[in-house]
């Protein structure tokens, strides 16, 4: 592991330290004069609390490959957030200088087991903070401050986790590094020259940290926009969605060499995707996820950030300025779209130090001309003399609006102008594709495809017409394409492809290009421009040589020669050696292609030589330089070579090292103690440890070098007897741990089952062997427990209530015993707990009520004694509570009362403790209602005139108790007006008249209640053989005269009905028990609209069944009048009030049959004889 930290250092520092992680922010379209210029962005504008999230990717397979340890890690992966967190002054080389303060964070991980260090698989994890400070003119870097946190994890354990090292880097470049040349265009090429230096605290246990430190140097980087579109590279895109008008920036350092690129999003203001490629052999890449502007209206983190609800807009008059010159720039402050009047903004132009205050007039502008001077920023470009940002805004809101003075040193209408610099450069060899630049050089070799894209720039403030762009490529051929109309500072371009042919001698090849070859714009001033060339050098690649004088020992140099090398096209080569050391990879410049290099450490080292030539075309070399290791050395020592058994010894290994290895002072050697369990741990020069067997032993320690060379010692120590111990008893009830009292007791309940845990300790010859004795009862010296082991575990109950106290002690195999262990347990009495009755009972008397009492008692439950009290009213056994006697004893109640009315039911439990708990229920007794029934044959009663019927209602039923004392009342319908004609069950009736007669059955139970039966006997009238001696048709003539006369006259004098109808009636039991009710009838439908008659209002139940109008006009009266009067009830008496009965033995009775209550009886009065007769003779006449 520790040949591989560094690597990750390194990685990290070469990240994050040279190449700081601000390298690209949003740049707006720049609007000149009111005319906005497609593709043209300006310096944007940042907002305090503006935040941007980026997925991040570091990919370091390369680098830890390259590097030959013992590890490996694919990804890195996790989040940074950018947020600016001020606005606010530096001064910076003597001017004060508006600036951003942005706050960058991260914590990037490995995932579980997404590294391998020597061999062990864990998780690296990164911790990253930092603070970036840029100019807000122009976004130049001028500070990079950053803390980094790496730990390791081995086995994804977290609480072995190691920190491997915890530094800050500060980072500072004057002039500050001008990473854009606004405004942005597709093409630009531009140069940032300054110095930087980094300084490096902190601590690691690998490195010394201020080894990174690098003094102030003169540096420099080219960029180049070579692209635009959505960010897209081999495949993959970023996860927000809006970013799709973005521009690609390539980026070179000062050899040459490309350091990645950055895809720019102006929606966004900053970078959607920055990516570094290091030659070390690593890629990170930063995704933008999401971004959240503040004070902005319809934003949508991941892929729209809306529209700025307070905007400050700066617009300088022209698009280009002379030197010197005065320049109107106009500021507009806005809120929501309305002017914002009267606000005291500031103007400043640092580059010449001025400052102007402002205030905004009526249309919320301000409009200041100043001089823009002749100073230059530090970056040389391709498109104008020099770019200087000037900045508008509100001191007291810290709301910001830049944009940039670009001034030229000709200013004219049109000048169309060839642009060689700002070309864009591919070459491809093989499958790599690589862009040039002026900083790298154009060069190819045969068989290399280039394509070129040929810039055209209207450097004037007028727009240019469309024109052509004739190509000439390095062998000859002629390529025309067509340039549209180009705004002022704009440009088009063409692009052509050339291969260089494999037979194309070494040399300087020429692409040469033509704007306007025809003179067709004549507008142009200046044609003298309008022609360019690019010379692109064809060579070879250079060869590499290398000779390493190895197979010595560490600490004695190596001689590295790659001298030899040399370049096939004639020019000189360098040298850059990588050289693996075991605590980094160290890079050596070695113009002359020689080195030397000492190894502190054995090993197969790798060693490469990078050739280069004047070109840039490299080749490498790697060979392995073989170094011998130095075995460790080690010294092992105690201050107690005896001790007695369970005591503490330590061993010490200090005294133990490698003197050829790199690791940090601790940790030169691995010490390992076979065999042993020491409290330290696996590692370490310190085993202390507890010994338990008796007996003289040995110990031995293995310390083992970097290179696994081991060396070992061993030292004899004694351990002495000792006797056995016990410890601390534990009660538990179904697992659950019970603490005791204060007063040092466990409290329980009787007959719960315990569990009782204690522990003996011993030496390790000793210890399986104890037997531990247990006394779980004072009270029972004759229950004791034994167990074998050292740890013992029995369960047990207690029947008693009371204290009871616990003995355990521990014995080994000489026989010698432990202290006594006591436990003290409080048992408790379980009071019985009665289940619930059924509440609100309902009972007709002689209903038998069932009951059944259920107390839970888990210790008495078999000891339980229950009774019941049926008597609230009397306490028979004068303790003061009414509702506990026992009246009946036993778990089930079977009772039935004779009587109506209000009881109340207890049911009483008790244990042996004579603890009890009781439940009381009322039960409701209602008189249930007697059913009247006479018995009808099967045929009915149909007799003949002048028999006798003898009518039976003992199928009349009533509960068992009021069925003896029933009354029976009998209606004859012989006697006109009476309705007590008879009693008993059995009552005889004589039928002297033909015709339908109903009889009625009355009968009244002892609480008053009622019910009434009814049924119809048909008698018929005796055969007759003739009538005064006449003949069958004369008498039957005069009959029907005597019938006639006879029904007129019944229905003019009496109007009775002339056949009963039939009334359907319902006994009426008192469902509201002690309460009688109203009768209740059948609902009778409701009357018809009452027709124009001369006759009585029509009943509500209609006309009689048969009747016509014509006949109700003339009979409705007599018919009315022969209807029986509406039958009325006397209310009955009110129940009488009963005592308390005494208990009486228990009877059962059959349940009754189903009740009567709900039949459907039919009653009518008995018929007049002068009605009978009428309804005999309208049955004769079918009226």
């Amino acid at each position: 592991m520790r040949q591989a930290i560094p690597v990750f250092i390194l990685i990290l520092l070469t990240a994050y330290g040279p190449l700081s992680m601000i390298d690209s922010l949003e740049i707006k379209e720049t609007k000149f004069a009111g005319e906005e210029v497609p593709g043209v962005h300006d310096v944007p504008d940042w907002r305090i609390g503006d935040k941007w999230v980026y997925e991040t990717l570091f990919d370091v397979a390369g680098l830890i490959q390259s590097a030959n340890v013992s590890a490996s890690i694919s990804t890195l992966s996790g989040d940074t957030t950018m947020e600016v967190v001020d606005i606010r002054f530096e001064t910076i080389q003597g001017t004060q200088t508006l600036v951003y303060e942005v706050d960058i964070d991260g914590e990037f991980s490995s995932g579980n087991s997404g590294a391998t260090l020597e061999g062990i698989s864990g998780r690296l994890d990164i911790d990253y903070e930092g603070t970036d400070i840029l100019l807000v003119r122009d976004l130049s870097v001028w500070d990079s401050e950053f803390f980094l946190g790496v730990n390791f994890a081995p086995y994804n354990i977290g609480f072995l986790s190691q920190n491997l090292a915890d530094i800050t880097f500060t980072t500072v470049y004057e002039p500050p590094r001008e990473k854009y040349d606004f405004p942005l265009r597709k093409g630009d090429q531009w140069t940032s020259n300054y110095e930087s230096g980094t300084n490096v605290t902190g601590s690691s246990d690998y490195f010394d940290p201020t080894s990174f430190d690098t003094p102030f140097v003169n540096d420099n980087t080219t960029y180049q926009v070579t692209a635009d579109g959505s960010p897209t590279e081999d495949g993959s895109s970023i996860a927000y969605t809006g970013c799709s008008d973005s521009y690609k920036v390539n980026n070179w350092n000062n050899t040459g060499s490309a350091g990645g690129f950055e895809w720019y999003c102006p929606a966004v203001r900053t970078f959607a995707w920055y990516r570094i490629v290091n030659p070390a052999g690593f890629q990170i890449d930063w995704k933008l996820k999401t971004y959240a502007p503040v004070d902005s209206s319809g934003n949508n983190p991941t892929s729209s950030p809306g529209i700025r609800n307070l905007i400050i807009d700066v617009t300088p008059q022209y698009i280009a300025t002379l030197p010197d010159s005065d320049t109107p720039v106009e500021g507009h402050m806005t809120v929501n779209g309305g002017n914002e009047v009267g606000k005291n903004l500031q103007l400043r132009y640092e580059i010449d130090g001025l400052i102007m205050s402002l205030t905004t007039d009526s249309d919320g502008k301000v409009n200041p001309t100043f001089d823009v001077g002749s100073s230059r920023d530090h970056s040389d470009s391709s498109d104008d003399w020099t770019s200087n940002g000037v900045i508008i805004w509100d001191p007291v809101n810290k709301v910001v609006g830049a944009s940039t003075i670009v001034m030229d040193l000709n200013v004219v209408a049109v000048d169309l102008v060839a642009k060689p610099d700002s070309m864009i450069v591919t070459r491809t060899r093989g499958n790599d594709s690589v862009i040039l630049s002026l900083a790298s050089g154009y060069n190819a070799l045969p068989g290399d495809m280039m394509q070129f894209s040929v810039p055209a720039q209207n450097r004037g403030v007028l727009t240019s017409p469309a024109t052509e762009m004739e190509i000439t490529t390095p062998d000859g051929s002629t390529v025309r394409g067509v340039l549209p109309a180009l705004s002022p500072y704009s440009e088009a371009r063409v692009d052509v492809n050339w291969t260089v042919p494999v037979n194309t001698p070494i040399g300087i090849k020429t692409l040469s290009f033509m704007v306007d070859p025809d003179e067709t714009v004549i507008e142009d001033t200046n044609r003298s421009n309008n022609g360019a060339s690019l010379d692109v050098f064809i060579g070879r690649m250079p060869v590499a040589n290398m000779i390493i004088l190895d197979d010595v020992y560490t600490f004695e140099n190596v001689s590295i020669d790659a001298s030899g090398s040399y370049d096939v096209d004639g020019g000189s080569v360098g040298c850059f050696f990588e050289i693996q050391d075991g605590v980094r990879t160290e890079f050596i410049d070695a113009p002359n292609c020689r080195a030397s290099w000492a190894w502190a450490d054995d090993g197969e080292w790798e060693v490469k030589v990078i050739v280069v030539d004047n070109e840039l075309d490299e080749v490498e070399m790697v060979m392995d330089a073989t170094i011998l290791n130095r075995d460790p050395y080690v010294n092992l020592s105690t201050v107690t070579p005896a001790v007695n058994a369970g005591e503490s010894i330590t061993f010490n290994a200090t005294d133990s090292g490698d003197i050829d290895t790199v690791s940090p002072i601790g940790q030169h050697v691995t010490i390992t103690w076979p065999d042993s369990a020491c409290d330290e741990g696996l590692f370490g020069p310190y085993c202390t440890f507890n010994p338990e067997e008796e007996g003289v032993h040995q110990i031995e320690v293995v310390v083992t070098d970097d290179d696994n060379a081991s060396v070992s010692d061993i030292l004899t120590y004694e351990v002495l007897n000792v006797a056995p111990t016990i410890g601390e008893m534990l009660f538990t009830v179904d697992g659950i741990p019970y603490i005791p009292a204060e007063d040092g007791t466990w409290t329980i309940n009787e007959d719960v089952i315990a569990s009782l845990q204690i522990s003996g300790d011993d030496t390790l010859s000793d210890k399986e062997s104890l037997l531990i004795t247990w006394y779980p009862d004072d009270l029972d010296q004759n229950w004791t427990v034994t167990t074998s082991g050292p740890d013992s575990t029995i369960n047990a109950a207690w029947s008693d209530s009371g204290l009871h106290t616990i003995r355990a002690f521990v014995t080994d195999n000489d026989g010698i015993v432990s202290e006594e262990v006591m436990g003290y347990v409080r048992v408790n009495n379980i009071e019985p707990v009665l289940d619930s009755l059924p509440a609100q009972q309902a009972l007709f008397e002689d209903e038998i009520l069932n009951l059944s009492a259920f107390a839970t008692d888990v210790a008495d439950a078999d000891e339980l004694r229950y009774c019941w009290d049926l008597i609230v009213s009397i306490d028979s056994d004068e303790n003061g509570i009414a509702t506990d006697d026992c009246d009946i004893e036993g778990a089930d109640l079977v009772y039935a009362w004779t009587t109506p009315g209000l009881r109340t039911v207890t049911a009483n439990v008790w244990d042996d403790d004579n603890a009890t708990d009781s439940f009381t229920i009322d039960v409701t007794i209602v008189n249930r209602p007697p059913a009247a029934s006479i018995f009808v044959p099967e045929d009915g009663f149909v007799i003949t005139e002048g028999d006798s019927i003898t009518f039976s209602g003992s199928d009349s039923s009533d509960s068992p108790t009021d069925r003896t004392s029933l009354q029976f009342i009998w209606d004859d319908p012989n006697t006109v007006g009476a309705t007590q004609d008879g009693f008993g069950e059995n009552y005889t009736i004589k039928f002297n008249t033909p015709g339908k007669f109903f009889v009625n059955l009355t009968v009244i139970d002892d609480d008053g209640k009622e019910s009434i039966a009814t049924v119809v006997v048909e008698v018929e009238e005796k055969p007759s053989e003739g009538l005064f001696g006449m003949t069958s048709t004369t008498a039957a003539v005069s009959i029907l005269g005597v019938i006639m006369v006879v029904l007129l006259a019944l229905l003019l004098l009496r109007g009775r009905e002339s056949d009963s109808e039939i009334i359907e009636t319902k006994s009426m039991p008192d469902y509201a028990w002690d309460y009688p009710s109203a009768q209740t009838q059948e609902p009778i439908p409701a009357a018809p609209a009452e027709m124009a008659s001369s006759g009585p209002p029509i009943p509500a139940a209609g006309l009689p069944v048969g009747w016509t109008m014509e006949q109700w006009s003339y009979y409705g009266e007599q018919y009315l009048a022969s209807l029986p009067p509406e039958p009325s009830y006397a209310q009955p008496a009110a129940a009488p009030a009963y005592a308390q009965p005494e208990p009486v033995q228990t009877q059962t009775y059959a349940e009754p049959a189903p009740s009567l209550l709900n039949q459907t009886m039919v009653q009518e009065p008995a018929p007049t004889q002068a009605s009978q007769a009428l309804a005999d003779l309208l049955d004769d006449l079918d009226i």
